[in-house]
């Protein structure tokens, strides 16, 4: 069965837009009718350590691929831009999170779905409302535009609009 997926992609090590291109377009030959979202610059949250900006960006479309398959495809991209294994809340070259399939509630140990801090990160919830503004979450109900506007002027992002990081 075909369903809506979603992920989330930052980066805040090396060249950080070339890292996330590479992996939408790594995505759009895995996901059916693949869209993703501007690019943002995000300052780190839930870091214990200073770190580099993020840049974020969201990307949805479909597939019958099941949560586990779709996990490992986030894993697989993620190793392919080089990041070493573990390092959770650390900086790296790409993070790869799979938000949500469809309206789908799981809980089993290596994932959640929804992503569980998808109602509270405005990284995550502004690139996403480009993309599925309308989706609402199977538990509290709530549209992306509502989480979002829930989240007030905490964690600012920026659009990012340059065209080169060098």
């Amino acid at each position: 069965m075909r369903r809506s997926v979603a992920f989330s992609l930052g980066s805040n090590l090396g060249d950080r837009r070339a890292a996330l291109e590479r992996a939408l377009a790594r995505l759009g030959e895995e996901i059916e009718d693949l869209s993703a979202s501007g690019l943002y610059e995000t300052a780190p949250v839930e870091v214990e350590e200073a770190q580099p900006d993020y840049l974020n960006a969201c990307a949805a479309g479909r597939s019958e691929l099941s949560p586990r398959q779709l996990l490992a495809l986030c894993k697989r991209l993620e190793a392919e831009a080089g990041r070493a294994p573990g390092g959770h809340r650390r900086p790296r070259t790409l993070d790869v999170d799979l938000l949500l399939v469809g309206d789908l509630r799981l809980k089993v140990k290596e994932l959640e779905l929804p992503h569980p801090g998808l109602p509270r990160r405005r990284f995550v919830l502004e690139p996403l409302a480009e993309l599925l503004p309308e989706w609402r979450h199977p538990e509290s109900g709530d549209s992306v535009r509502e989480m979002l506007e829930a989240l007030g002027g905490e964690q600012a992002v920026q659009h990012h609009v340059e065209e080169d990081e060098s």
